[in-house]
């Protein structure tokens, strides 16, 4: 896809969140991020327990300076990566195609057909 880059969290890098769509808000918020949730029973089935994380996460987002913010995202990644939350195997992409008189495509992870129309 021509729009995959490095994930961005607030126009800073975040490394956890390498090669992802922007426009796919839950992977690039560590608010919502599941792979990088330390919320314990309250989070994903056998999710660890880490309020570090939980902590800087929540800090994160009641932050409203951006150099904290960064700061804060420097320290999220630190503590996912030594507490190794999750490991991504891959990525999946969906390629798709579609004739020239095609129209309105919307440009989304999957194929959606809201829109579309023939000329």
């Amino acid at each position: 896809m021509g729009d995959r880059t490095v994930g961005i969290l607030s126009g800073l890098p975040f490394g956890i969140c390498l090669r992802q769509p922007l426009r796919d808000e839950g992977v690039i918020n560590p608010a919502v991020h599941f792979g990088i949730s330390g919320a314990g029973p309250r989070a994903w089935f056998g999710w660890p327990d880490v309020p570090q994380l939980e902590k800087l996460v929540t800090d994160w987002v009641r932050e409203t300076d951006q150099a904290k913010r960064k700061q804060l995202a420097d320290e999220v990644q630190k503590v996912a990566f030594s507490e190794v939350l999750y490991v991504p195997w891959g990525e999946w992409v969906q390629p798709t195609a579609f004739r020239r008189n095609v129209r309105d495509v919307r440009k989304f992870g999957a194929p959606v057909f809201w829109n579309v129309r023939l000329t």
